[in-house]
């Protein structure tokens, strides 16, 4: 569980805080004890079955309620959280106003949705986007709320190379254009991950040095005990892995670094991000940009995502 806290006060500006008790299911063991943590050495080979320990415990309400009663959380606050393995029918003692845990959840099923393609990668299965977003609302207007949806984040792959073709520029403009109109046009709170707004692709990782997520050990040893290139592995990491999506903000074409900095950053700006920077979209009328700002724009307009 993971969340943002953002002032209400009227008339003050918002201040962010930033609070992570995401490590709440895995304080203690279901036989009360608390887990050892691994060894520094430990980088395990393959893939280990741990996943059903990050998934919502019995339990977990009331220790977060301790967590809000001690921070000082009050319905003066807005607050998000991740809601991983929180099905929506337990969705109440989180967000029903007026007692609500928090402000609003950000549930996992559009993890699960991809629908794999005859050419080896995966498309969106709309039928249980829909049915996801379908019922988030309808739970979250019958608790007075409203659900928040988000496509992408810092562990997911970004959805024009998720759900669409990442290799065409035109393609790849018009999937972004129109993620964002199924996204922005719901009566939901949108949730953007930095880069959406421009359409990023996954950056296409071609070198070791591009790697720094852990998480993919587990992967690169897999596919190299199938005796698999480093190229056939690093383009697997460029479809699925977490270093694709975490690369630096691409401000201005025309800038060292793509205006992200004055110094190299850690991680490279991927060359491919360059003709999409800011600066660049914000002066052509007809770019992804610019029609993010439009549909932002639209809801201002008719009020949505404001009340139930």
């Amino acid at each position: 569980m993971m969340g943002i806290l953002l002032s209400r006060s009227h008339g003050v500006r918002p201040s962010a805080a930033h609070f992570l008790p995401e490590a709440l299911n895995g304080i203690y063991r279901k036989d009360g004890t608390q887990p050892a943590a691994p060894p520094s050495e430990n980088r395990h080979p393959l893939p280990q079955p741990a996943w059903s320990h990050f998934l919502a415990q019995p339990g977990l309400e009331a220790l977060f309620a301790d967590f809000v009663r001690r921070a000082g959380l009050t319905r003066d606050h807005l607050t998000l959280g991740e809601a991983n393995g929180l099905p929506v029918e337990r969705a109440a003692p989180w967000i029903a106003e007026p007692n609500g845990l928090l402000s609003f959840l950000l549930h996992f099923e559009l993890w699960h949705i991809d629908r794999p393609t005859a050419q080896g990668g995966t498309t969106l299965d709309t039928v249980a986007f829909s049915e996801s977003c379908v019922r988030w609302w309808q739970t979250a207007r019958a608790l007075g709320t409203r659900p928040a949806l988000y496509l992408e984040n810092h562990d997911l792959p970004r959805v024009v190379s998720r759900w669409a073709d990442d290799r065409d520029p035109d393609a790849t403009r018009r999937a972004a254009k129109a993620f964002a109109a199924a996204q922005l046009l719901q009566p939901a709170v949108p949730i953007l991950y930095q880069g959406q707004e421009l359409g990023l692709p996954n950056a296409r990782l071609t070198h070791w040095a591009q790697i720094h997520d852990r998480a993919a050990e587990p992967t690169i040893a897999a596919l190299g005990a199938k005796g698999e290139t480093d190229s056939t592995i690093l383009a697997a990491l460029s479809r699925t892995g977490r270093d694709a999506v975490r690369t630096p903000y691409p401000w201005d074409a025309t800038q060292p670094f793509g205006g992200f900095s004055p110094a190299p950053p850690w991680t490279p700006l991927p060359p491919e991000h360059l003709p999409l920077a800011w600066q660049q979209q914000y002066e052509d009328p007809h770019s992804t940009l610019h029609w993010y700002r439009h549909l932002i724009h639209r809801r201002r307009q008719r009020n949505q995502g404001v009340t139930p």
